[in-house]
């Protein structure tokens, strides 16, 4: 899985550190657990690889995306599209992600903004704005990334490369990594050093972490 070798990609970056005293990591021991689990129908969508789902009203529409296969758009009025994944171009007036595919002689553009949205049918706050262009028609709406609720957890590094670590070289505690998917927030410590950051699970396609600066 993706999300897990990165996880372990940073722990390794982690190892190299300096004798810097400390306690705890924080967060470690009060981080909230668990965000709310994915109803059937959104864990079958993550478990058949989809990573980002919206929808919007007025007139009604829903999206699908697969990050690493196909764009799935339906509307009300029968305005259905699938079409391959184009590259995401981050636009550079805005926080938002801009995706332009061609479909016969039109374009159809997917606007992922980085702020957040109310659904309209539920009332709830989604973490993303959507807005869609196809031919002259435009839909808006809300949208969020899926994220598989057991990354949300304490991962400590036991082994690397099937080399089982010795504890003997952690006598402070193993390297360990907390993800709040809650929060969007991530914990890591290294043995000896820690830090905490902001992080952002996009379906299986990647893991997205601001790391504070030194």
């Amino acid at each position: 899985m993706k999300n897990t070798i990165f996880i372990l990609l940073i722990v390794l970056e982690l190892t190299a550190c300096s004798q810097q005293v400390t306690n705890h990591t924080p967060g470690m021991e009060h981080g909230e657990k668990g965000p709310a689990r994915y109803s059937d129908q959104l864990m079958n969508k993550l478990e058949n690889g989809i990573d980002f789902i919206a929808s919007g009203t007025e007139p009604f529409w829903s999206l699908e995306i697969d990050f690493d296969k196909r764009i799935y758009f339906k509307g009300v009025h029968g305005d259905s599209i699938q079409t391959m994944v184009p590259e995401g171009i981050r636009l550079q007036d805005v926080a938002a992600t801009s995706y332009r595919a061609k479909t016969g002689s039109d374009y159809f553009t997917i606007i992922i903004y980085d702020q957040p949205c109310i659904d309209n049918l539920s009332g709830n706050e989604l973490p993303k704005k959507v807005e869609i262009t196809m031919t002259d028609k435009q839909y808006k709406g809300c949208g969020s990334y899926l994220s598989d609720y057991r990354l949300n957890d304490i991962w400590v590094l036991e082994s690397i490369n099937d080399a089982k670590i010795d504890t003997a070289n952690f006598p402070k505690g193993l390297p360990r990594i907390e993800l709040n998917l809650t929060q969007n927030q991530v914990f890591a410590f290294a043995g000896c050093n820690e830090f905490n950051s902001s992080i952002e699970v996009q379906g299986k396609k990647s893991v997205s972490v601001d790391f504070p600066e030194h």
